[in-house]
């Protein structure tokens, strides 16, 4: 009885392996001839029309993503496309550097031919200066203008690599250098509108323009002001930074201020940090503080959160 049920399980175990076979997909012994063309042929050469798609494309990823050039040495980038297509070419990083420094050339050409076509009555040229996170210095110029179709437009005309001196004379040099490409109709008003720090103040009276100040810049340098001038509201944004710093650092306040917030009935959302570039940080920081307020408090009542600052 023992040897028939020994041969019962053993007839089982083999039906069973038997059925597993059919939902098992082998891999093929041999590449098709397909697959293997196009695994053993020469890469594609600069001019093929699937190589000019595939770097149009790479360039387009990087520029609008913002992604480092360096993303074509990557090992797994490099084996997703060849997986994809063997027959592509990767180019060297810096090749595609150069090339997106030589089309940013016609780009900038074309948006200035733009400009020039598309104003009618006025212009402003929103002059800016920033520093990269490399430390180099950089200078702006936005086109703002109202078309013969009552459309806004906005439209990056340059971006100069600014390095040296913030002098008056230079900064008014290069303003100067690019009016005279922009090549704008003499009966066209124009004007600059800049921050109020007395470099580019000093250098943005050119010749033909009249010369403004950002009033959102105004604005930022008024609170500002009442900051250094009013201890109590100091006091106040220096404890609401602290709240904000410490919630960008802690997990556990988060899951707690999103427990709160559905306990109190209204709508969670993340605390806001401030950044000096951004002229209304500071304001969103404190707003989303006032409005999360509540659900602070409690938290700080029940002890929720032993990290929260005092």
């Amino acid at each position: 009885m023992l040897a028939d049920k020994q041969a019962e399980i053993a007839k089982q175990k083999k039906d069973a392996a038997f059925q597993l076979k059919q939902f098992v997909i082998k891999p093929p012994s041999q590449l098709l001839m397909t697959e293997y063309n196009q695994t053993n042929a020469p890469k594609y050469q600069n001019n093929h029309p699937h190589q000019k798609v595939f770097d149009r494309n790479f360039k387009n990823l990087i520029v609008h993503d913002a992604l480092p050039f360096n993303l074509a040495s990557s090992v797994w980038f490099n084996k997703l496309v060849h997986d994809l297509d063997p027959r592509l070419n990767i180019k060297h990083r810096t090749s595609y550097s150069r090339q997106v420094r030589r089309e940013g050339k016609i780009v900038m050409r074309r948006a200035r031919e733009h400009v020039r076509k598309a104003v009618t009555l006025s212009y402003a040229a929103n002059v800016d200066m920033w520093r990269s996170i490399a430390g180099q210095d950089y200078m702006g110029i936005n086109a703002q203008f109202v078309d013969s179709s009552w459309r806004w437009q906005k439209i990056t005309t340059a971006c100069k690599h600014f390095p040296g001196e913030h002098s008056g004379a230079r900064i008014k040099s290069l303003l100067e250098e690019e009016d005279k490409e922009l090549a704008l109709s003499k009966n066209v008003v124009k004007v600059n509108v800049t921050d109020t720090a007395s470099d580019i103040v000093a250098g943005r009276n050119v010749n033909g323009y009249s010369s403004i100040s950002c009033g959102i810049h105004k604005l930022m340098l008024v609170g500002e002001d009442a900051e250094k001038e009013n201890a109590d509201i100091a006091e106040a944004i220096k404890a609401g930074a602290a709240v904000v710093n410490h919630a960008k650092h802690s997990g556990p306040f988060h899951r707690n201020l999103k427990k709160y917030c559905h306990r109190t009935g209204h709508r969670y959302s993340k605390l806001v940090t401030h950044c000096k570039t951004r002229w209304n940080s500071k304001c969103n920081l404190i707003e989303r503080l006032v409005f999360h307020r509540p659900c602070i408090q409690a938290m700080e009542y029940d002890r929720a959160d032993k990290g929260l600052p005092p």
